[in-house]
């Protein structure tokens, strides 16, 4: 770990968004702690800078102390960048890939709750320059919603409309899930049993769709869209209380599940937009490499005489004696051999040097594309994996 992410990476910019309580901040954390050490299952980890990664620790201490009052949410100061290298695991080494810019946004900047006026334009450049979106969902919002409840009904009718309209606005092309949080709180009567949780998610799901905007936003999408169940501490770390919200049950652990598999859904378009940028770096370098007009006829002559040497040597020696007056001597000739030989290995070593820099940046092109396939394998099976368990995950699927 280092003070500073992984220069000359490609960059992927992922912006979270979500109502002012919807645990943005808490997930992010729960991200550094599951991501921050290298689990064969998961197949990548994220590298930080020690001043955010002490940041976000320092959070999730907080998260996982059962002693200790939840974080507060995000204030709308807040927006900070937080920059993380993804390294995948491959044949037995980490290999940086791309700088994840990870963007977290106060919730107040696109609740209905919130001050409209803060909407600034700033705000929605970021979204459009965004290669991935984020819509966090508040888990306990959805416990209300699920039983009907007003303050339920009320956030995702309402408050959520923002979100809604922004996704619907800048999210054309790019990959966009929904992601859950507090999943320990929804499914909290199925907590051991995969079969009841992949019931409830469905049941989510099947609510959601009856928000008209929320259907429009993802059953219109270009993109495959997902909703993923994520958890920051577990079950039964915490359980909800009447006029309490979630409350932190005395001396049980913090443990994150499934944090990692809304950046797992997205890894293989993550690895192409990558690619495309080590590709478009790569053929301006290529471009910057190629030889002008004058340079390229000079080293076609270099090419051609390096094939007739001697008989340029000839025409060369030829002239030295019209300029003379007399024969070449022997000592003569050998000089202007000498000289003619120079400038064509001269011209030849600089066409050598140019075509290998070339051949390198082809053979690392070679190499980064056959990297992103195995990788690529790897995730989708991994989202084959999570699909087949949790099959509702899915709001589209494009082909």
């Amino acid at each position: 770990m280092t003070d500073d992410v992984d220069a000359g990476l490609p960059r992927i910019r992922v912006l979270v968004l979500g109502a002012s309580g919807s645990g943005k901040t808490v997930y992010l954390a729960s991200l550094g702690r599951r991501l921050g050490v290298q689990y064969p299952e998961v197949g990548f980890y994220l590298r930080s800078p020690l001043t955010q990664a002490g940041r976000l620790r320092d959070v999730y201490s907080q998260v996982a102390d059962s002693g200790r009052p939840w974080p507060p949410p995000s204030k709308v100061a807040d927006g900070e960048v937080f920059s993380f290298t993804c390294a995948i695991q491959h044949e037995g080494a980490n290999r940086p890939v791309f700088t994840i810019d990870y963007q977290d946004y106060a919730g107040e900047l696109i609740s209905a709750d919130g001050d409209a006026s803060e909407a600034t334009a700033e705000f929605d450049a970021d979204i459009e320059r965004a290669h991935v979106l984020l819509c966090l969902l508040d888990g306990q919002r959805m416990v209300e919603f699920l039983a009907d409840e007003y303050d339920g009904r009320r956030y995702f009718e309402e408050t959520m409309q923002p979100a809604y309209q922004k996704l619907q606005e800048h999210s054309t092309g790019k990959p966009m899930h929904f992601v859950l949080t507090k999943w320990d709180l929804v499914a909290a009567d199925c907590a051991g049993d995969p079969d009841q949780q992949s019931a409830k998610l469905a049941l989510v799901a099947d609510r959601l769709r009856q928000i008209p905007e929320f259907h429009q936003l993802a059953g219109g999408h270009a993109a495959p869209v997902r909703l993923i169940p994520v958890s920051a501490v577990g079950f039964g770390y915490a359980r909800l209380e009447d006029g309490k919200g979630a409350v932190k049950i005395p001396g049980r652990s913090a443990y994150p599940v499934d944090v990692e598999i809304p950046l797992t859904a997205i890894m293989p378009d993550l690895l192409d937009q990558a690619l495309a940028a080590i590709q478009e770096r790569a053929g301006r370098h290529i471009a910057a490499l190629s030889p002008g007009a004058a340079q390229q006829w000079a080293e076609r002559i270099a090419w051609k005489a390096g094939e007739s040497r001697a008989s340029i040597a000839a025409v060369a020696t030829g002239l030295v004696e019209r300029l003379s007056g007399r024969p070449a001597g022997a000592a003569t000739r050998i000089a202007v051999d000498s000289v003619v030989q120079q400038v064509i290995d001269g011209l030849m070593r600089a066409l050598s040097r140019r075509q290998k820099a070339i051949d390198d940046i082809h053979g690392t092109l070679d190499e980064a594309e056959q990297f992103r396939k195995l990788a690529i394998e790897r995730f989708r099976a991994a989202m084959q994996a999570y699909e087949g368990r949790m099959p509702a995950s899915v709001l589209r699927s494009v082909v």
